[in-house]
C-alpha cells in the first residue's frame, strides 16, 4: 500500500513543506493528506470546520491502532530545596489540572493525556481520535512514534526514515531490497 500511494501525491511532495501541504488540501488542489493533530490546526486556522469542511480518520490499515506524540515537560530531581520541590509539584499538578488539559488540548487541536477529560467540548475530529485512543489502548495496540524518537533512538528512526524515503521515491526498488538495505544499516547503527 506504502507505494502504491507514490502514483497519487502531489509530485513536488519533497520540496514542500508540510504547512503548504495543508493549504493545498484547504485550497481542493489535493484530495487528502496524513499528517497529525498539527495539520488540523492549521486547517482550522484557515476556517475550516472539523467535520465539515475536512475529516480525520485513521491512516488505511492503521484503523485499530494508534500512534502516539506527547508533549513532555522533564522535572529534575531537587535534593534538600524545598522551594523547587514544591514548585516542581505545582507545575505538575497545574499541567495535569483537568480544566488545563482541556483548554490546552482544545487550544492545541490535541487530545489530552489524561483519559478522564470529558470529550463532549472538542470538535469531532478530538472525539475520535480521543475514542480510538481508549479502544486501542484496551487492545494493546497503542504505538509510541518513531517520527518523534519515542519508540526508537533518533539514529535508528533517521535509518529508517532514509530507507523508506529510498524505497517510496524510487519505483524500480524491490520490497525485498528495501528490507535488505535496511537490514544491513540497522545492523551498522546498532553495532550488532
Amino acid at each position: 500500500m506504502f507505494r502504491r500511494l507514490h502514483d497519487e501525491i502531489d509530485p513536488n511532495y519533497v520540496r514542500s513543506p508540510w504547512h503548504e501541504s495543508v493549504e493545498l488540501l484547504y485550497s481542493g488542489k489535493v484530495a487528502m493528506m496524513i499528517m497529525g493533530d498539527r495539520a488540523k490546526d492549521e486547517l482550522m486556522q484557515m476556517g475550516a470546520v472539523p467535520g465539515n469542511d475536512f475529516l480525520c480518520v485513521a491512516t488505511p490499515g492503521s484503523e485499530n491502532y494508534f500512534i502516539y506524540g506527547t508533549d513532555s515537560f522533564t522535572i529534575l530531581q531537587q535534593s534538600g530545596n524545598a522551594t523547587a520541590i514544591e514548585a516542581q509539584r505545582h507545575l505538575a499538578d497545574v499541567l495535569m489540572d483537568p480544566d488545563f488539559q482541556r483548554r490546552f488540548n482544545q487550544f492545541k487541536g490535541s487530545i489530552p493525556a489524561r483519559t478522564d477529560i470529558d470529550m463532549s467540548t472538542f470538535d469531532v475530529c478530538a472525539q475520535k481520535a480521543a475514542k480510538l485512543f481508549k479502544s486501542a489502548g484496551a487492545a494493546d495496540h497503542l504505538l509510541p512514534s518513531m517520527a518523534h524518537s519515542i519508540a526508537v533512538d533518533v539514529q535508528t528512526k533517521e535509518v529508517f526514515f532514509r530507507v523508506l524515503n529510498v524505497f517510496f521515491t524510487y519505483p524500480d526498488m524491490s520490497a525485498k531490497q528495501a528490507v535488505a538495505q535496511l537490514n544491513t544499516a540497522l545492523i551498522t547503527v546498532k553495532g550488532l
